[in-house]
Parts: C-alpha cells; sequence; structure tokens
C-alpha cells in the first residue's frame, strides 16, 4: 500500500498560455508539495482545489526543485491518514 500524506492548498497556478496548471500544498514534516491538475495526477473532476482546502497526495519524490506528488485527490469523510497537516 502507498503511504498518503495530508496537505493543505496553499496556491493554484495557471502557466501562461493557460495549458499548465499545478497547485502547491503544504504537508506537515516534509513542506511544500506540488501537484499537477491534469489526469492523472489530479484525480477529481472538479478543475481544481480552492486555496485552504485538504487534499490527499501519494506517490511523493523530490527533484531539484522541491517535492511532487503523483497522485492526489480531495480528502474525503472516513480517509485514515499517516501524516497531520501542519496548521
Amino acid at each position: 500500500m502507498t503511504q498518503e500524506y495530508l496537505g493543505i492548498v496553499e496556491v493554484v497556478v495557471t502557466t501562461k498560455g493557460g495549458n499548465n496548471r499545478y497547485a502547491r500544498a503544504t504537508v506537515a514534516n516534509i513542506g511544500v508539495v506540488t501537484f499537477s491538475l491534469q489526469p492523472p495526477v489530479w484525480q477529481e473532476d472538479m478543475p481544481s482545489p480552492e486555496r485552504g482546502t485538504y487534499v490527499v497526495m501519494s506517490n511523493i519524490y523530490r527533484k531539484k526543485g522541491g517535492w511532487r506528488a503523483e497522485r492526489c485527490r480531495l480528502l474525503r469523510p472516513g480517509d485514515a491518514i499517516a501524516t497531520e497537516v501542519k496548521e
């Protein structure tokens, strides 16, 4: 089973031209994690989460520019998350 991490969305970014969208969320004990708002990374029907939204990320890895998540979805009732949010 892949470990999941709980984060709070801090910012949603649309790049120049609007072709690429991503968001950054803060995760306790890790810091800022960036994730794409394109499928298959963003697993929701809504185009993007709002600032302050709790999200669940998995398959997190480090790149030169910082931490990235390969999967992200909204926090749902009943989710059991190993990492708490840094508030």
